[in-house]
């Protein structure tokens, strides 16, 4: 009976550990900052490494000031950096 007993609080205690160690994991993974995120150059040696066909097209967007950066904010409240290519005039963002 104390065999069972033991073998039951070390595989608690072992899952206990392995959670509690995921979990913090998961936090710092998830909340950790990003150097290269703030850094648009970096950026965009990243996206052209892996995908160099786009070099000249962002190239082109860029010297002629169309590609623009903002934040968006999504439905749930989330804050999201993003890059668009500017129309050239105002247009109406309604759908009516």
């Amino acid at each position: 009976m104390k065999k069972i007993l033991w073998t039951l609080v070390v595989i608690v205690t072992v899952f206990v550990i392995a959670l509690i160690g995921g979990s913090f994991y998961m936090l710092d993974f998830s909340l950790a900052p990003d150097p290269n995120r703030m850094d648009t150059d970096s950026c965009y040696r990243q996206q052209f490494e892996t995908y160099p066909e786009s070099k000249e097209w962002v190239d082109s967007l860029r010297s002629i000031g169309a590609l623009r950066d903002t934040f968006m904010t999504m439905p749930t409240g989330e804050r999201h950096h993003a890059f668009f290519v500017s129309f050239g005039w105002p247009v109406s963002m309604s759908m009516s």
